[in-house]
């Protein structure tokens, strides 16, 4: 079964924080256990930007990395074709997986409970990464 898990950037410091997704009042919350480097406290959620959430697509990429929502990945097909695409939700699944990624295929392997893609790396996400978007893709 896939772990239902989020990250987003914090309202405090822009950086990522990993979690379990609630929105209260319109505050976006990422629910775990986060320590607060400045007062030595565990808190038990972290306000984030809304924008940035993301949800795990319980695939890792060829270096175990998980993959979220707004990754950018680089998709290398066996002819030596590359694409760059962002993972995004898109009729009940995680585009690009969806089409090119998925258990039974070539490109994916069993690993420990975890589909691992092969043939997908990840080179940035949408809100750290500058470069230009047009329909999806990356130029």
């Amino acid at each position: 079964m896939r772990r239902i898990f989020f990250r987003g950037k914090s309202v405090l410091d822009n950086n990522w924080v990993y979690g379990n997704y609630v929105c209260i009042n319109e505050e976006h919350r990422l629910y775990g256990s986060f320590i607060d480097n400045d007062k030595n406290i565990v808190k038990d959620y972290i306000v984030v930007v809304k924008d940035t959430v993301g949800q795990y697509t319980g695939i890792r990429d060829k270096r175990m990395a998980m993959i979220f929502e707004g990754d950018i990945i680089k998709n290398t097909f066996g002819s030596g074709y590359d694409v760059e695409e962002i993972v995004k939700y898109d009729r009940g699944g995680f585009s690009p997986f969806a089409v090119n990624c998925w258990e039974g295929t070539p490109y994916v392997r069993w690993e420990d409970g975890i589909d691992v893609c092969e043939s997908v790396e990840i080179i940035g996400n949408i809100y750290d990464t500058k470069r230009n978007i047009k329909n999806g893709y990356f130029y």
